[in-house]
Parts: structure tokens; C-alpha cells; sequence
């Protein structure tokens, strides 16, 4: 199996292979002896030779003849010869040279990463996040602490009441999880976006190596070369089909997991095109012309590849920007309106104490969350490698940057929507702390019960005690 590294190689055997093609042709009559060519004609006592290009396809073309040839007649026909061999190069090199310097996408592996890492940060492992009214809890997060801290907001806003408290309810506890079903999917979207546009760039690598081992047998097999390590040449073979499932995509992080269970992969589906057809390719000709004719036209089909997966994985991050747009408050919720102040009257259970330090165990868990959220910003902000991770050369894919504007406009979007949900819940965190405190609380006496309330969730974080039963 011919590997990408040996492109170079390959072309410069197709070069020698081409030409013998046009030698060992009916009009010129020659036969390959080695490393030159024997023309068939030659008289006993007075064979005529013609040196053979080498292995990397360059040199050939020095006529010779026994028993002699005039001087002229010789040069006559070494210039013929070598202006045939280096119209033949060309010929090669006007196919090969764009199919030359495509990147392995390795460096795809941080955009990759990042997002699927923020898609970890907050995405289910399972059934929907959707909560129920009434304070019911039952997410199970692939980030643990975040699964208890979601289900501690929810349960602490149904076990107590007052203005500041319903405030936040209504707007945010029975849809946290979901909202926060939503961003995952679009931070493993981008992900997988990348992990995608890595599995072009290999495949094209693969298919390019497999059209010039192709090639250089056609073309051996029509100068009658047998070429050990070759196939025979001639026959169909495959190529594309990078984007075959989702869940294949990638090794990376929490690709599979995603794309296999919950809400997220679901929604990922609904963004996701089937993937393009893989293309049937031959090389088939009678002469070196029309030989020639059909590895470029092949070519063509095998540069239709990368366009059409490179065109489902931008779509993928269109549909996922148009879902925005279509639906905001599927990855967004509203900033509460909070009571102006006073007259909280906190209700539930306990003492006024009780509800007191319940209520901002609830602040400290809101303001957890949105810790939680701002760290997976910074990984979507931190995925935007920028354009240099996706360039490739010109005639590859869908331009000189393939998918990276739409995986860039995605990322701004998914950026504003964390920022959005960390800030309002960090705002729901101070606005409970204050109400707790009756509103009489200075902004020192605030930061200060604030960041007791913060130690103590963590502490019981690590003894392993769930926030809220």
C-alpha cells in the first residue's frame, strides 16, 4: 500500500512509466532493455539505442547507434526525443503538482479538543436535562460536579420561596439543564467539526497515494512493465468517504459518548448532512494519450471529494447557527426580572436560619454553575485557533480555508452564549446573597457570605455529599 510521504517518489516513477508508454508505442517501435530503450528495427551488427529515463523520471533521450550514425541524424533525433520526455513531465506535473503539500490536519486536534472538552463541561450523559416543575432531580452529568450543582439550583429553588427566588425559577430552573444540553451540542458540533475536517485531510492523503500507485500501474501495465509491488492496474477502485458516521469521526474526547446518547447527540444528528457517497475511479486507455486523458479526468472526480465532505461539515455549522437563530430560547434564557428590593419573605422549610443559609447555598451553587459555564467559554474562545489550522493548497476543498469561517462564526456564537449564562447566573448568585441578607447588606457583606457559601459547597463536594435530596 502506497503511502502520502512517497508522493514525490511515485510521480517521479509515473514520469519514467508515461514515457515508456510513448517509446514502447507503435510509432516510435522501441522496447525497454533495462535502463534504455532498444528500437525494434535495428539491423544486426547496428542496433540503435535510447537512454531511459531514470527512477525519479528525469534524464533519457541520448540516442546512440552500432556501427555508427552521422552526427546529425543523431542530435535530429536526441532533441525530438528529449522535447517528447519533457512534454510528458509536464503533462504529469500539471496533475500532480496540486495534489502535492495537502496538510495531515494534525493541528485540527486543539480546535478539536477544546470544544469537545466544553461539550464535556456540559453536556448530559444520557436522558434529557429537561427538569421537571416541583423540584424533582435526576440528571446524570458526565461532569459530576456539575450534575449536583444543577440539581442542588434546581431543588433549592423549589424547596424555598421568595420575590428573588421565584424570579430566578421562573426563568431559569426548570430549563438549566436543557440550556445547557444545547450548548454542548453546539460546542461538540465544532468538535466534531474539526475532528471531520482532520478526516478529509487524511482521507485525501490516503486517496492520492492510492490514484498514483493506481496510475503508475495503468501505465505500466500498457508499457507491458511488470513492477513488483504494483497492481494490475486498470481496475476500479474507491475513493472519499472520510465523513462515515458521527460517531467515527473522532477518537477524541467524548465524541462517541455525544453522539450516541441524550438529547446532545440527537440534536447533533438533526445538524449533521448524511455523509457524501464514496466515488468509483479508473484508469483506462489505449495510448499515452488517452491514458493520460483519463487519470486527469479521474483527477477531477477525486478533487470532488474533499469539496462535497468539506461542504457537509460547513453545513453542519451553519444548520447549527441557523438553530440560533430559529430557536434562541433553546440555548438561551432570558435575564430574570429581579424585585427591585425589600419584602422578600423567604417560605419553606425551617427556621428563618435555616432558609437563610439555604438560600445561600443556593447562591453559592449558582455561582458554581457559572464558573462551570465561563470555563467552557474559554475553551470554545480557545478552539478558534484561527484560519492557518484549516489552510491547505489552492484546488483543495471548498477554498483556501474550507470550512473555517462557518467553525469561526459558531464559536462567536456558542462565546455569547456562555458568557450570557455564566453572567446571569453569577448576577442570580449576588441578587440571592443580597435577599438572604435582607437587602441590608453592604457589597463587602455580600463577596464575604458569598465566598463562605462557595468553601463550604466545595468542601461538601469532596466528602462526596450531594447538595441537595
Amino acid at each position: 500500500m502506497s503511502n502520502y510521504y512517497e508522493l514525490e517518489s511515485l510521480i517521479g516513477k509515473i514520469k519514467r512509466a508515461a514515457i515508456d508508454v510513448y517509446m514502447t508505442d507503435q510509432a516510435n517501435f522501441y522496447e525497454i532493455d533495462g535502463d534504455r530503450y532498444r528500437y525494434r528495427g535495428s539491423g544486426r551488427g547496428a542496433p540503435q539505442y535510447c537512454t531511459r529515463p531514470g527512477e525519479d523520471g528525469e534524464g533519457g533521450g541520448d540516442v546512440s547507434m552500432g556501427g555508427g550514425m552521422p552526427d546529425f541524424l543523431v542530435n535530429h533525433l536526441d532533441a525530438d526525443f528529449r522535447a517528447a520526455f519533457g512534454n510528458i513531465r509536464g503533462q504529469v506535473d500539471a496533475i500532480f503538482t496540486s495534489l502535492k503539500d495537502v496538510p495531515s490536519g494534525a493541528s485540527l486536534m486543539f480546535e478539536e479538543s477544546r470544544s469537545m472538552d466544553a461539550a464535556e463541561k456540559l453536556t448530559p450523559k444520557g436522558a434529557t436535562t429537561s427538569l421537571p416543575a416541583g423540584g424533582g432531580s435526576s440528571l446524570n452529568l458526565n461532569n459530576a460536579a456539575l450534575s449536583q450543582r444543577v440539581n442542588a439550583v434546581h431543588g433549592y429553588s423549589y424547596r424555598l420561596s421568595s420575590r428573588t427566588i421565584n424570579a430566578f425559577r421562573v426563568a431559569y430552573a426548570d430549563r438549566l439543564g436543557a440550556i445547557l444540553d444545547a450548548q454542548a451540542a453546539l460546542a461538540a458540533t465544532m468538535g466534531m467539526a474539526a475532528a471531520g475536517q482532520t478526516a478529509v485531510f487524511t482521507k485525501l492523503r490516503e486517496d492520492i497515494a492510492t490514484f498514483a500507485a493506481n496510475a503508475l500501474a495503468s501505465l505500466n501495465a500498457l508499457a507491458g512493465v511488470q513492477s513488483a509491488g504494483q497492481g494490475p492496474g486498470g481496475g476500479h477502485f474507491a475513493v472519499g468517504g472520510a465523513l462515515l458516521t458521527i460517531a467515527s469521526l473522532s477518537g477524541g474526547p467524548g465524541t462517541a459518548a455525544l453522539a450516541a446518547l441524550g438529547a446532545v447527540g440527537g440534536l447533533i444528528a438533526d445538524l449533521w448532512p448524511d455523509a457524501p457517497a464514496k466515488k468509483e475511479l479508473e484508469f483506462k486507455g489505449s495510448n499515452l494519450e488517452s491514458m493520460m486523458q483519463s487519470i486527469a479526468d479521474a483527477k477531477t472526480t477525486l478533487l470532488r471529494t474533499p469539496v462535497e465532505d468539506e461542504t457537509a461539515i460547513r453545513q453542519a455549522l451553519t444548520n447549527a447557527s441557523a438553530a440560533i437563530r430559529q430557536s434562541p430560547a433553546s440555548f438561551d434564557i432570558s435575564r430574570p426580572e429581579y424585585p427591585r428590593g425589600g419584602g422578600e419573605d423567604v417560605g419553606g422549610p425551617g427556621t428563618i436560619q435555616h432558609n437563610r443559609n439555604d438560600m445561600q447555598q443556593l447562591a453559592a451553587t449558582c455561582q458554581l454553575v457559572s464558573d462551570d459555564v465561563d470555563g467552557a467559554r474559554l475553551l470554545v474562545a480557545g478552539a478558534d485557533g484561527g484560519r492557518g489550522e484549516w489552510r491547505r493548497p489552492e484546488g483543495i476543498g471548498i477554498g483556501p480555508n474550507g470550512p473555517y469561517d462557518a467553525f469561526r462564526d459558531l464559536g462567536s456564537d456558542l462565546v455569547a452564549l456562555t458568557r450570557n449564562t455564566a453572567a446571569e447566573l453569577a448576577e442570580a448568585a449576588t441578587k440571592l446573597i443580597a435577599a438572604s441578607l435582607d437587602l441590608d447588606a453592604t457589597d463587602a457583606d455580600v463577596a464575604q457570605a458569598l465566598a463562605r457559601e462557595i468553601r463550604e459547597v466545595k468542601q461538601a463536594e469532596a466528602a462526596g455529599d450531594l447538595l441537595f435530596e
